[in-house]
């Protein structure tokens, strides 16, 4: 009997002990936790009543004792710049496109809307990662002048697998791309480019096509354009584009704005990722009216060489090779393949 007795003591007091366990485990994770960022390729979570901090692009982003939320340190919301961006006039996507920048990035970074941007963890500081991780941006417009910037982060081996936070960025005019910026090969010639205003010698013609255009001279060519017209770069020099061309092929570019001194271009690579902005300034010299005088003659003495002057049927033509008469009823009509009577 004694024997008996021990033995539903000693069960007892296992029972009693399970019990025990059993409520201070479930006291333990009934309480709030927080997630440490450890070493490790996945994200690792601890118990822990104070708050936890971790490096995000060299700042503190601090975590809160809200079960797997986290806010972001305020000196990291306004380090990040955050632009709406220009998407090629020919693209297809009608997504929204934006750039977005911080001192941790070697260059700025272009995503579309809804985009995961990746970012990893080396040496304790984060930078962004081409091949999917834990961590990542997604951007969307929330107001025509806000932009709503979520920050996801996936937690393994827990039944709450992502976690984000929110915050608002205003959408900056500061053109970002020009930070830290590696200009393309093809766009380098915007660099040593300027503007020669309209042609004087072309608006003493009837050539209503050419005449109110502004010219840019880009390497050894000038170029005709105004902001409808859009600068393909092919067969290694830029040039305006056909009607029916396919630019999608090329780097293109295209007047933004054109201010008193200078024309504002934005330049596209062929995927549209890349994009570039240059102000091209008006050549000096053509703020002195003599030297306007000089270049009219100059101009005409030289393109004249180049082109045949005739008149049909009282009718005066300048022609130049390639040039096509056509005749309609009493009268003849130019048709010009080139426009640029360079």
């Amino acid at each position: 009997m004694e024997l008996i007795e021990n033995i539903k003591k000693i069960y007892k007091y296992l029972i009693i002990s399970v019990i025990s366990i059993s409520f201070s485990l479930f006291y333990i994770y009934s309480k709030k936790m927080l997630f440490d960022f450890s070493e490790h390729k996945n994200i690792e979570f601890s118990i822990k009543q104070e708050n936890k901090q971790f490096n995000f692009f060299g700042k503190k982003i601090f975590l809160e004792k809200e079960f797997f939320d986290f806010s972001i340190n305020e000196d990291l919301i306004t380090e990040l710049i955050v632009s709406k961006s220009s998407q090629r006039p020919d693209s297809k996507i009608d997504k929204i496109c934006f750039e977005f920048y911080c001192s941790s990035f070697s260059t700025p970074i272009t995503v579309f809307e809804n985009e995961k941007i990746y970012i990893k963890k080396e040496d304790n500081i984060f930078t962004r990662s081409l091949t999917p991780t834990n961590y990542w941006f997604v951007f969307n417009q929330n107001t025509n002048s806000r932009i709503k910037i979520d920050l996801f982060a996936e937690i393994e081996n827990s039944e709450k697998k992502i976690i984000n936070t929110t915050f608002y960025k205003n959408d900056s005019d500061f053109l970002i791309k020009d930070r830290k910026k590696t200009i393309s090969v093809e766009f380098e010639e915007f660099n040593k480019a300027y503007w020669l205003d309209k042609d004087l010698f072309m608006q003493t013609l009837d050539f209503k096509v050419n005449r109110e255009k502004e010219r840019l001279v880009i390497g050894n060519s000038t170029i005709y354009i105004d902001s409808k017209d859009l600068l393909i770069f092919k067969n290694g020099s830029w040039k305006i584009a056909n009607e029916n061309e396919n630019t999608t092929k090329y780097p293109i570019a295209n007047i933004r704005k054109v201010e008193n001194n200078s024309i504002y271009l934005e330049g596209f690579s062929i995927n549209g990722i890349e994009k570039y902005n240059f102000v091209i300034p008006k050549k000096n010299d053509f703020f002195d009216s003599n030297k306007k005088n000089e270049e009219l003659i100059t101009s005409i003495k030289r393109r004249t060489r180049l082109h045949i002057n005739i008149i049909i049927n009282n009718q005066r033509f300048i022609i130049k090779e390639g040039d096509i008469l056509i005749k309609e009823g009493d009268k003849f009509l130019v048709k010009r393949n080139n426009f640029d009577l360079h």
